[in-house]
């Protein structure tokens, strides 16, 4: 039964429409509900059906570190300064928590912490086995935050926003979370443990000590599909994407207009016992940062390998322009040829629950 016979049942046979007609009809009647579900917003899967099921693993923890030299720190080196000057903003890690919702949206608990460093005026002395050591002012930037957003319902617009807390400190301690304490300890273990040399930090307080403020941000999204595919060899689907939005501090000169973009392609391989489907994901893009020194613009790019449970990935994080410097020791790189800045390296490992 065509839907323009379901709308006119006292049709009698003399005034049936001719089934060409009809089917035409039909297939314009449908059009809207075929392309409303990419305009509109369907959930991801669903083909335009609602509401969206409920997900396989709703919660996801990620685990980051970061270093300006990436892996390079363990190759071999005839100088205790390394293959890069190792200050500015050098090491960092962060952690996320991620509860993913039926909808299509998660709330995402996010803990960073990112060392910036300057040698102090005092900076250097080699002890009597030849090792190096440089003194070295310090701030550790620490965020806490929650955000809530929709970007993996599918949806070709999307919205975020997150609230919480944020810390500037420039206080040595020996605590493990510290991202200061990790840099000293992770010199030191290199030049025990491998053929590198790295001069060994010293973390010399300054007078300010630990800052308290807080933080919140909004940001407006658009992914459109580039690409859609599904066989028995598995899914994939290309987007690019563009957010803008902005980061909002109480401590002096940390707020931020940022605005990102680029294209992420994701794919996935048939289910495997135990361990769930095989993902890949890449993805390559620009962000831009009008801050209180100017705008930096950051390429970026992430690669990801592994399953539903676990995925290991790499990220790479370039910095062209005047970097913001809130925290005082944010510098551009001394050794690099042209006098810019030095990039950041990251390594991060995901597990789903």
């Amino acid at each position: 039964m065509t839907l323009l016979s379901a709308l006119m049942p006292s049709l009698g046979k003399a005034d049936v429409i001719p089934p060409e007609i009809a089917r035409a009809v039909n297939h314009a009647l449908a059009l809207p509900a075929l392309i409303a579900p990419e305009i509109l917003g369907s959930p991801r899967g669903c083909g335009g059906d609602s509401p969206a099921p409920a997900p396989e693993h709703s919660l996801v923890l990620t685990f980051r570190l970061a270093n300006d030299q990436g892996a390079s720190d363990l190759l071999p080196t005839e100088s205790w300064e390394g293959r890069s000057d190792d200050l500015g903003h050098t090491h960092g890690y962060g952690a996320t928590l991620e509860v993913r919702l039926a909808d299509g949206s998660r709330f995402t608990v996010i803990l960073s912490n990112d060392l910036f460093s300057a040698r102090t005026d005092d900076d250097s002395r080699v002890d009597a086995e030849g090792v190096r050591f440089v003194q070295q002012h310090f701030t550790e930037e620490q965020k806490l935050l929650l955000r809530w957003d929709n970007r993996l319902a599918g949806r070709t617009l999307y919205v975020s926003a997150a609230a919480g807390a944020h810390f500037l400190d420039s206080t040595p301690t020996d605590l493990p979370t510290s991202s200061a304490a990790q840099q000293t300890v992770w010199h030191h273990w290199v030049n025990e443990n491998t053929p590198a040399r790295f001069a060994e930090r010293v973390q010399v307080a300054d007078e300010r000590g630990l800052r308290v403020g807080a933080l919140g941000e909004a940001r407006l999204g658009v992914q459109p599909r580039l690409l859609r595919a599904r066989g028995r060899a598995g899914d994939l689907e290309i987007r690019v994407y563009a957010e803008t939005g902005v980061e909002l501090s109480t401590q002096a000169g940390a707020s931020q207009w940022i605005s990102d973009g680029g294209v992420r392609l994701e794919s996935a391989g048939p289910r495997l016992p135990f361990v769930g489907r095989p993902r890949i994901t890449g993805e390559a893009g620009a962000t831009s940062r009008v801050h209180a020194e100017g705008v930096v613009v950051e390429p970026h790019t992430e690669v990801t390998l592994g399953t539903d449970l676990l995925e290991l990935g790499a990220t790479w994080r370039g910095y062209e322009g005047p970097l913001p410097n809130h925290v005082l020791y944010n510098l551009p790189g001394l050794n690099q040829p042209d006098g810019g800045n030095d990039s950041l390296s990251g390594f991060f490992v995901r597990t789903r629950f």
